[in-house]
């Protein structure tokens, strides 16, 4: 039966079967458009912000003393090795330590002032000498090649620099400066890679915008979980701004982040990432400490600090504010704490704390006339001997609901003779238990707080 449908369908045949075709067309199109951008990766090209914003997590350490925690926005670093040129996917890097070949200034002035330790100019020997003793422990491995040069003078300007190195390394435990490699090294999961490291600058993705490193500026650079350096914002809670003339203003901070201008880019810090803002040296110096153990040092835009309280705005410029503080005492005091080993324990001790920050903490002295082994003392000053059998390990206490820091350059201790009449904190022995024997006066000076819990909300 011819029907209309029947001949309908006849005649629409040829142009759903050219529909179709167009329809493929425009699919390989629009699959090609998406393909294009993860081949062109695919064979080394920059990653997008979505992609790097996935990658892993590094700590990189500045020369500056800034920290900073970031995803490096590259997919890939090139590496000039002895072999050839390396390619290193950043997924795979587990540290990154940049050697005197990526600083080729450094290099030279250090080579420059290594040569006019030989002078016949004694002004020009002296000057070199207290250049690369203000340099410090950095360039130790490239004097340690000096160490036997044929030149006397040279040789004995060196050996009295490495010295100095090696005090200096010992009176600050917390700013240990490995000494710089001759050539770069990017350690992977599968080995070690050796040699010139490129691109010459790093982007990184941080939490407060993206910033540039320069390779000559970064002292070392290592993967972290990202647990490590996770921390929650502070949510709530009232911030206190010291003023140079001693008082302080507390109250809810008007501004959510605060713009710095650092030398590595523009940076927006959101406020409840801050533990401490340390102004000391002026808003064009102003160094940010941060809850995940980040340091930011760089120019303040704001000019002036507005918090509410009670009601009302209290606001103070930024030229008459010491420091802003945000976090408890406890956290505020721990920014400041180096770390050392004593008889291969470790030791911490907090070093220069600022004044407006001591002005807030209780300062007590715990002393000790100890006698007999370290056995027994272990049992008189458990505060001072905590490890049976050790030497004196002055570290951080928690007894009676408060926190006691020991302060750096305060730990004293000497033999004693004649008479032991005195324990802990200078309580008398009883006659019975005195002995003449010679025994070991210590003492350490502490700051206390109490332990305290930051409330949310």
């Amino acid at each position: 039966m011819r029907t209309t449908v029947g001949e309908h369908t006849t005649r629409e045949l040829p142009r759903n079967i050219w529909l179709a075709r167009r329809l493929v067309t425009v699919l390989a199109l629009a699959a090609a458009v998406i393909t294009a951008p993860a081949a062109a990766r695919a064979q080394g090209g920059p990653a997008p912000a979505a992609e790097a914003a996935g990658g892993p997590t590094f700590r990189i350490r500045l020369l500056d003393g800034a920290v900073i925690t970031a995803r490096i926005g590259l997919r890939q670093l090139s590496v000039r090795s002895d072999r050839g040129p390396v390619s290193v996917p950043i997924a795979k890097v587990v540290s990154l330590t940049p050697g005197l070949d990526a600083r080729p200034k450094l290099a030279g002035r250090v080579a420059e002032l290594i040569e006019a330790l030989g002078s016949e100019n004694w002004r020009d020997r002296a000057n070199a000498q207290a250049q690369l003793i203000r340099i410090g422990p950095v360039v130790g491995r490239i004097l340690q090649a000096h160490a036997d040069d044929k030149d006397l003078e040279r040789r004995t300007r060196v050996g009295v620099i490495l010295k100095l190195y090696e005090t200096w390394t010992l009176m600050h435990p917390g700013r240990k400066q490995p000494p710089i490699q001759p050539q770069s090294t990017v350690t992977t999961d599968s080995g070690v890679v050796t040699g010139r490291i490129g691109p010459e600058h790093l982007p990184l993705v941080t939490r407060f915008g993206k910033l540039t490193a320069r390779l000559d500026d970064i002292n070392r650079v290592v993967k972290v979980r990202p647990a490590a350096t996770k921390a929650a914002p502070r949510k709530g809670g009232q911030i206190a701004l010291v003023l140079r003339d001693g008082s302080r203003r507390t109250g809810q901070a008007t501004s959510a982040r605060f713009a710095l201008r650092t030398r590595y880019g523009p940076a927006a810090v959101p406020l409840g990432r801050v533990v401490m803002i340390d102004l000391a040296g002026g808003r064009e110096d102003a160094e940010f400490r941060l809850n995940n153990g980040d340091k930011l040092r760089g120019a303040l835009a704001l000019k002036r600090i507005v918090l509410a309280a009670a009601g009302e705005e209290v606001s103070a410029p930024i030229g008459e504010v010491v420091s802003v503080q945000c976090g408890t005492l406890s956290r505020l005091i721990a920014l400041y704490l180096v770390h050392g080993r004593v008889d291969g324990h470790a030791t911490d001790f907090v070093k220069g704390l600022p004044k407006a920050l001591a002005a807030r903490a209780e300062k007590v002295t715990k002393t000790a006339n100890t006698i007999g082994s370290v056995v027994s003392r272990a049992k008189t000053s458990p505060w001072l001997y905590p490890v049976r059998g050790k030497g004196e390990i002055p570290r951080i206490l928690r007894e009676g609901g408060k926190m006691y820091y020991p302060i750096w350059g305060t730990w004293r201790s000497r033999l004693g003779s004649g008479w032991h009449h005195y324990e802990q904190n200078r309580k008398p022995i009883p006659p019975a238990r005195r002995e003449t024997m010679p025994h070991i006066e210590s003492s350490v000076d502490y700051y206390v707080v109490p332990t305290e819990t930051p409330k949310a909300g």
